[in-house]
């Protein structure tokens, strides 16, 4: 069997991930968060407008015990990785976001446990409870060049306790060893070298690695949505491009996503009617869940009939199915679930101590796991 054949027709996903909510603290002038209901000025003709038009809500305990049933029974996919993060929304915003991360390090078949956060609300849970939570890795996006620019692009004056969050979570987690890989996805106005300087940035690397602190420098316009002067100064909007004819899309290949009413999602970058397929309750496994006939349905449709979902149409997300050959592989696997079992240990301490601070200035890049 080749790795493609073998990506398409995989029995488990190769990573899992569950909505905890669809509620935001933030009013990010770059996201469409929160626009459902604004005037959007500016669409082209080829504009599909990515909003999320679900009620605003949590995920029920009955979704999530069943959802953590069935990674027991079947694993956490091939990776064994577990992403409990929104589509649009703040994870801390659900007050189970601890319990819910305790719960997947109880889980076998999930070794490795993500979240996405704005750090907002992290002195609100206590940061030695986010470290001893059993979460592995966590990447914070924010904007820490000033009050000024903090306000414009993330709509809240919280500044000064997200800057001092974010450096009591870094200096603990240093301390301790280094339990969690912390990632900083920063939005800020450009050229970048104008944060490198500051005090600040100095402040950071003094507990964590430079390539560990990113810029985005590309922006999402969220099927039009989104407009020039809604980004950081000197970024640029990702060109609109029609997928159509392509190959499909790894989102199809790569997660099992469970959204905050137990629909399972064909993706989880952008929350659409078009990709939904069927619920997690109604499969007793994750194999089902993973292969259910609806989901099926919008894989062959895209790869026999170049029939995409309408949200995939001039997504600016997409990347082919081919990107994940390497996940598939003996090789990346078993590199995968090793680190997951080192991680956290003396070993890995020491490993960290050892490389830490090698590193220079990055900008973000999606990896096709994220």
């Amino acid at each position: 069997m080749n790795i493609k054949h073998k990506i398409q027709n995989s029995s488990l996903p190769l990573t899992v991930s569950i909505e905890p909510n669809n509620i935001c603290n933030a009013k990010c002038s770059f996201c469409a968060y929160g626009k459902e209901n604004n005037e959007i000025i500016g669409l082209k003709p080829n504009d599909r407008p990515i909003l999320d038009k679900r009620k605003k809500m949590q995920v029920s305990d009955e979704i999530i015990d069943y959802f953590f049933k069935l990674c027991k029974k079947d694993g956490g996919g091939l990776l064994k990785k577990l992403s409990i993060s929104p589509n649009l929304g703040e994870v801390s915003i659900n007050s189970r976001w601890i319990d819910m991360i305790t719960k997947a390090k109880l889980t076998k078949g999930i070794n490795n446990i993500s979240s996405f956060s704005n750090a907002i609300n992290f002195h609100r849970i206590g940061i030695n409870k986010i470290i001893e939570s059993g979460l592995t890795n966590l990447e914070i996006s924010t904007s820490l060049v000033d009050r000024e620019s903090y306000k414009r692009l993330y709509g809240r004056d919280k500044y000064d306790q997200v800057l001092k969050n974010i450096l009591d979570l870094l200096s603990e987690n240093k301390r301790r060893g280094f339990p969690i890989d912390i990632y900083i996805n920063l939005r800020v106005d450009l050229p970048i070298e104008n944060f490198t300087k500051s005090k600040v940035y100095k402040d950071l690397t003094k507990y964590i690695e430079k390539n560990k602190i990113s810029y985005l420098t590309d922006y999402d316009t969220w099927g039009g949505v989104i407009n020039k002067n809604d980004i950081p100064i000197g970024a640029k909007l990702l060109s609109v491009k029609n997928n159509r004819g392509k190959p499909p899309c790894l989102q199809l290949y790569k997660t099992l996503y469970v959204n905050i009413d137990g629909t399972i999602q064909a993706c989880k970058c952008i929350p659409h009617e078009s990709l939904n397929t069927e619920n997690i309750l109604d499969h007793n496994s994750l194999h089902s869940a993973w292969r259910n006939k609806k989901y099926n349905k919008l894989r062959n449709n895209w790869e026999n009939k170049d029939l995409l979902p309408e949200a995939c149409v001039t997504c600016t997300h997409y990347m082919p199915y081919t990107k994940l050959i390497s996940y598939y592989s003996m090789k990346t696997i078993f590199r995968a679930r090793l680190r997951n079992i080192v991680s956290g240990t003396k070993f890995f301490r020491l490993y960290k101590k050892i490389f830490a601070f090698k590193s220079n200035i990055r900008h973000s890049k999606r990896d096709p796991l994220l």
